[in-house]
């Protein structure tokens, strides 16, 4: 079960690059539109923005001491 952890924060937290990786190409993009357009852009940047975050803080969470006598 520890290895299957270990591979699950791996995955999750190369998820959230990707979300980061995401929202910065789309930054790139917007800025180079229109004001109208731009602000449409940016939105969506910035929930990927929050949907790295929520992943990282996961990340954060699985990795946490746990007290595994129950």
């Amino acid at each position: 079960m520890e290895v299957l952890l270990k591979e699950l924060v791996v995955f999750i937290r190369d998820d959230a690059q990707w979300w980061d990786d995401a929202a910065k190409h789309i930054d790139d993009v917007a800025s180079n539109l229109a004001e109208s357009e731009k602000s449409k852009w940016q939105l969506v940047s910035a929930c990927y923005q929050e949907r790295a975050q929520l992943h990282r803080d996961l990340v954060t969470r699985l990795q946490q001491p746990r007290d595994r006598a129950v």
